[in-house]
């Protein structure tokens, strides 16, 4: 009520002091954008529009207007310019500052660079979002509060691994690690054991049935029998082809299997523990 009683006086101020003093009619032009632009300038206020609010605010604030206009609206627009808020938008790429980027704010463009420089905006709820060369875009939601100036509103683009990152290991430590062996390793080496024992065997049954046919029937020896002789060497053959071909590459995946970062050891597995007075059995497991 003390507002609108106020800017009624002015109006009637204004028309008085254009009676009086007849100035031209730019002059009225002026004095009438005054008080209207010190009128709305109240409701955009009011409204929580502090941007439009402190344009109409300088058009009221000018030499031209009447003081009493000017003087109301000088106070008010520094009461505006301390309320409205302001973000800075930062983007990073492992420790170095990106300039190059579209700053998008609740959809509309604001800016191709990133400059350090405060973007204006009003209070409440804003989405913030950053593109970058060579990255992916990211989109941040953040609440504004009335006064709140240079608010800090940072994006991370991170291509190394830091401290909370799995696998990371600090400037010259020494990273532990082990060469595991393969799981196939062991079934291969074991072919080829059995490949050479096998070998062994057969050579060993057809040499005693050759000498036995040699002391015997030789030369009229059954064919079935120098037949049955010469399938245990050609078995035999094959056999020691196979355990040494088996154990060759068993070696080979050995000695090629890759080194890697040692893993915590597992120490879940039955317990045994003895005393002076007796033992114990449990099981001992991580959780």
């Amino acid at each position: 009520m003390r507002t609108t009683m106020r800017s009624a006086v002015i109006v009637l101020s204004g028309a008085l002091g254009i009676g009086a003093v007849s100035p031209s009619a730019a002059a009225d032009d002026d004095k009438q954008a005054c008080v209207s632009a010190y009128e709305h300038a109240q409701v955009l206020k009011r409204e929580g529009k502090l941007r439009a609010s402190r344009e109409k605010l300088r058009m009221c604030a000018r030499d031209v207007c009447p003081a009493l206009v000017r003087n109301d609206c000088i106070a008010w627009l520094d009461q505006v310019d301390r309320a409205l808020p302001s973000v800075v938008i930062e983007a990073k790429r492992d420790d170095a500052d990106l300039t190059v980027a579209k700053v998008t704010l609740d959809g509309n463009v604001v800016s191709q660079r990133l400059d350090g420089k405060a973007i204006e905006l009003e209070a409440g709820e804003h989405v913030v979002k950053v593109e970058t060369e060579g990255g992916a875009p990211m989109e941040q939601t953040i609440v504004v509060r009335e006064g709140e100036k240079n608010r800090l509103v940072s994006f991370a683009y991170k291509t190394k691994k830091g401290p909370d990152d799995e696998g990371y290991a600090p400037p010259g430590a020494v990273v532990p690690a082990e060469r595991p062996v393969p799981i196939g390793v062991w079934p291969l080496a074991a072919l080829g054991v059995v490949g050479v024992g096998a070998f062994a065997v057969l050579g060993s049954l057809g040499s005693n049935d050759e000498q036995n046919l040699r002391s015997t029937c030789a030369p009229s020896c059954a064919h079935s029998d120098a037949d049955s002789v010469h399938t245990k060497f050609i078995l035999a053959d094959i056999s020691l082809g196979i355990g040494a071909a088996s154990l060759v590459g068993a070696a080979i995946w050995y000695l090629a299997r890759p080194t890697a970062a040692a893993k915590e050891k597992d120490d879940t597995g039955p317990m045994v523990t003895a005393g002076p007075r007796g033992g114990s059995v449990g099981f001992r497991a991580r959780f």
